[in-house]
């Protein structure tokens, strides 16, 4: 038992380790950035936070939560009516993804 302890903790220091070699550019190496030292920041979208149901109505909503109950593979998928709809398609397309394209279910659209 106290090897396993050791060889975890030594793992863990390794991990730590690594993570902190790979921060920084090796020498001689440019460092990597956007063209011209422009600086870009992520905007603000605005996500409504209505349910979905109330959103785009009943049988839409409906339409929408069983094809994401039809691709999700997660065992708690945000697939409910009163969840924001864009909660919904978001979980969809993250299902998809998942999927190659020869195995993708009918409800991923392709």
């Amino acid at each position: 038992m106290r090897i396993l302890r050791g060889l975890a903790i030594a793992g863990l220091g390794l991990m730590a380790c690594g993570c902190q070699l790979a921060a920084q550019p090796a020498p001689g190496e440019p460092e990597a950035r956007l063209p011209g030292g422009v600086e870009r920041f992520a905007e603000r979208i605005e996500i409504s936070e209505a349910p979905c149901r109330q959103a785009i109505g009943e049988e839409a909503s409906g339409r929408l939560v069983e094809r994401c109950m039809a691709v999700s593979p997660a065992t708690r998928p945000p697939c409910n009516a009163l969840n924001p709809c864009d909660l919904i398609r978001s979980e969809i397309d993250r299902s998809c993804a998942g999927f190659s394209l020869g195995t993708r279910p009918q409800a991923c659209g392709d």
